[in-house]
């Protein structure tokens, strides 16, 4: 092989392992933080689940054959004597190489990482860290015990007055109401709709773009559910 050729194929190695290798371990990390996303905020969206995976295989797909490539390439440099066509050996190297190294993409690391993301159950929270979250939704201190201890987190929503599921806040006035009960009221009143909450500071209407997802809020009902759940469980064994 020709000097010119060995240096070509040298080239070709760093680009793939450089810029390619980054490229998919940036993937793989946006996709993990959107499952993270999914956990929190719309964990029963099973279609968004499907395209986070669908997401992972890609990047994991894409990941071995940039192995092949390289290891391919590095094939070919090592090959002595004339080689007039350097396509046909790489075409060659590669199906060889896919034939006998395919691999199962669910396999991989960072897909077990993503699937543990996206299935990770509130449940496992200890009663540690439950007060915690607890104390900060109270605004309480650690000077505050005995202001915790009377105190109770509201999880009603002050339109619908039902515990709510999806809890949002009023970046406006900083009132939280149950997201689907809130928003039919705002619709329903066409742009007049006023902050249901008594003495509300904002006198203007509400608006729909200003409320903001209350993931802490969300996590602690749902701890509340399962532990009630867990209690009635044990209670009727």
């Amino acid at each position: 092989m020709s000097l010119r050729g060995v240096a070509e194929i040298d080239s070709d190695l760093h680009i793939l392992e450089q810029r390619l290798k980054v490229h998919v371990e940036t993937g793989m990390a946006s996709v993990l933080d959107i499952a993270q996303n999914i956990s929190q905020c719309c964990r029963e969206d099973e279609n968004l689940k499907k395209t986070a995976r669908q997401m992972m295989v890609d990047f994991v797909e894409m990941e071995k054959e940039i192995q092949h490539q390289v290891t391919a390439l590095g094939q070919i440099r090592q090959m002595t004597g004339d080689l007039p066509d350097l396509t046909r050996c790489l075409d060659e190297s590669l199906s060889e190489l896919q034939t006998h190294n395919s691999i199962d993409p669910r396999g991989h690391t960072k897909f077990k990482e993503m699937e543990a993301k996206l299935n990770i159950d509130d449940s496992t929270i200890d009663e540690e860290q439950f007060e915690s979250l607890r104390a900060t939704l109270l605004g309480s201190t650690e000077d505050d015990d005995v202001a915790l201890t009377q105190t109770e987190v509201n999880t009603k929503c002050p339109y619908s007055g039902r515990t709510m599921e999806h809890p949002v806040k009023n970046t406006l006035c900083g009132h939280v109401y149950d997201r689907d009960p809130i928003l039919e009221h705002i619709k329903a009143r066409k742009g007049r709709a006023k902050c249901p909450v008594g003495g509300c500071p904002n006198p203007g209407p509400m608006d729909a773009k200003k409320l903001v997802e209350f993931k802490d809020l969300k996590k602690y009902i749902e701890y509340l559910k399962k532990k009630g759940n867990t209690a009635s469980s044990s209670s009727n064994r």
